[in-house]
This record gives structure tokens, sequence and C-alpha cells, in this order.
């Protein structure tokens, strides 16, 4: 919110002091002239962060270079571009389980995957209060200047088709996990699905947890596919963390048996 607080600051101020001092207000048929120059400071407001967010990238190291760690700023950005883009979506999001989160240490965060705006709510609710670092396709890259804020925080590119440069991503989310650098947020079913129903797993994913010692979040997104389709009608998302699996909840099981269970989970809760 941290965003639009700042845009609408220039906002009405543009429209207080314009009415006041530059295009005054003297009769009830000036009425248009501060709701004019309302929205004129809102456009202003919004073009000052984008300059702002250029000149902050040049400073971002080039896209191709690894990050060890998130970069602070980078985070703060894209949690608030994504709690901007949700508002201006009309997205109503309800977030359940927040609490259930673990207080200590880093942990996996697995989802079921139906739309772009997974990804803006989950970072939109949790981004500013926990690092988030996602594993997402390379064409989610593809836009200048924006494509150095996902790269400084440490997100990693899967190229699907290719399985060993996907091995190498999933030891990186380990690494990434097993020194404590950031949360990693992964879609175990690859990709978006049209159906209602969850989709097929990729087992391997659970092998970054299991191999890191670190715990499981299960996380549901439910609606979040309508919101392209009501727009500019409100759409009503829900996201709920209906689980934690611990380390010694999987211990002595196989990523196959961890996976089939939060598929279940999922299922269950999608169903109900």
């Amino acid at each position: 919110m941290m965003f639009e607080l700042l845009i609408l600051f220039c906002a009405f101020a543009l429209s207080i002091t314009g009415s006041l001092f530059f295009w005054p207000v003297t009769s009830g048929l000036d009425f248009y002239k501060p709701v004019v120059l309302f929205l004129a400071g809102y456009v202003l407001g919004v073009f000052v962060l984008l300059l702002f967010i250029l000149i902050h990238s040049l400073f971002l190291k080039k896209m191709g270079t690894e990050y060890q760690k998130p970069n602070k700023m980078a985070l703060i950005w894209i949690a608030q571009c994504m709690s901007w883009i949700a508002l201006h979506s009309f997205v109503k999001i309800t977030f359940i389980g927040k609490n259930r989160l673990p207080a200590k240490g880093r942990f996996l965060i697995v989802s079921n995957h139906r739309s772009f705006y997974d990804s803006v709510i989950t970072t939109a609710k949790l981004g500013m209060n926990y690092p988030l670092s996602f594993v997402t396709k390379a064409s989610n890259m593809d836009i200048p200047v924006c494509n150095k804020y996902p790269n400084a925080a440490c997100y990693s590119i899967i190229h699907r088709k290719d399985p060993i440069q996907s091995l190498q991503v999933m030891k990186r989310c380990q690494k990434l996990l097993e020194d404590k650098v950031t949360n990693v947020v992964i879609y175990p079913e690859g990709t978006r699905q049209q159906a209602k129903t969850i989709g097929e797993f990729h087992e391997g994913v659970f092998n970054v947890a299991i191999k890191a010692n670190v715990p499981i979040v299960v996380l549901v997104s439910k609606n979040a596919d309508i919101v392209r389709h009501t727009f500019p009608k409100i759409s009503k998302v829900t996201q709920a963390v209906i689980g934690v699996i611990y380390p010694s909840d999987y211990e002595g099981k196989t990523a196959k048996e961890v996976s089939n269970k939060v598929k279940q989970m999922m299922v269950d809760f999608i169903e109900q």
C-alpha cells in the first residue's frame, strides 16, 4: 500500500495546491477543476514512481548475474508493485492461515497454479514480511528494466523442457534454503492449470525441501483465474495456508510420498 499512499499524496497535493493557487475554484461551476487536478496528480505520481524504479534499476546487476542473497530494496519494490496491481485489478483478497507459517528459519512454499494472479496475491500478502524467491518461467523475465528486480530477489528461471537446467534450478533453490538466504516458492504442477482440478505434480520439487531439511508450507489459491474475466468488477480471491509439513513429518518418506500427501491436501481443501 506504500505505493498507493505515495501516489495519492501527489494527487491530493496537486488538487489542493492547484485549486488554491494555479486553477482556483471561483464558483460552483468549477467543481470539475479539483477532480481534473486530482487525476493529473495521480498520473504524475505513477510517473514519478516509475521514474524512480527506472533510476534504481540502474544500480542493480545486469540480467544473468546471479545474486547470492536477495536485494532488500528489490524485495520491497516487488511486494509493493504486486499490492498495487491487486488493488487496481479490484481483487478482494481473503488470506487464511498466515499464523501457521513457521516463526523461525526458511521454508518452501508449494501452491497450485491457476493464474498470473497466484504469485501477485502471495507476494502482496506475504512479501513485506517474508523474503520470497519464486521459480518462474523465462518469459516472465522478458520485461525490460522490471526483470532486474526479480533477478535481484533471487528468482530462479526454469526451462521446463530442459531437464538438466531444471535440476540445476532445484539445486540452487535447495542451497538458498540450506543457507537460510530466502524462502522459495514453487508451483509443483509446473504450469497453469485450465481445469478446476489439481494437475500432476513434479515430485522432484519436494526433494528441495527434503534435502534442505526445511518445512513445506502448503498454500492453496482459489478463484485467482476469474480476475481477468470479471474485471472491472470486484473479484473475490482466497489464498490459504492449509498446512505445514515439518521435517519430522516427512522423515523417512520419499519425495513421491510427500508429493501425494500435499496433492491430496490441496484437493480436499478445494473440494470442500
